[in-house]
């Protein structure tokens, strides 16, 4: 199992999200991402939702901007809580229950996550 799932977007200017299926950073990844992203062929903004490594709502959402093959070098940026991305967010966990190690959240957090609730 990968340790981050990658979805496409529709939003405003947002083309996919990488998704942590677990403890794991998805950022510890980048290249492995990157080919991903290619054989999907998207490109743009790319959001992060760090929701199951950091098991906190703060300081969950970061992005990077991807030109097609690579990730601009060192240009994370921190987003603010957003509602279309967290219920973008609990639709792909909702799906994908089994594929996810929802471990190190609070049981209130876990308890959200597999109702499909947006936190």
């Amino acid at each position: 199992m990968k340790p981050y799932a990658v979805q496409p977007l529709n939003l405003s200017n947002f083309a996919a999200m990488v998704i942590a299926t677990g403890w794991e950073r998805p950022s510890d990844h980048l290249e492995e991402i990157a080919r991903d992203l290619q054989t999907q062929q998207l490109k743009g903004r790319i959001v992060f939702d760090l929701l199951l490594a950091n098991a906190t709502r703060t300081r969950r959402f970061f992005a990077i901007d991807f030109d097609g093959e690579t990730f601009a070098p060192y240009k994370f940026q921190v987003l603010e809580a957003d509602a279309a991305l967290s219920q973008k967010s609990a639709e792909f966990f909702t799906c994908n229950l089994a594929d996810v190690d929802l471990a190190l959240l609070s049981e209130a957090l876990r308890f959200a996550v597999k109702r499909g609730i947006p936190v």
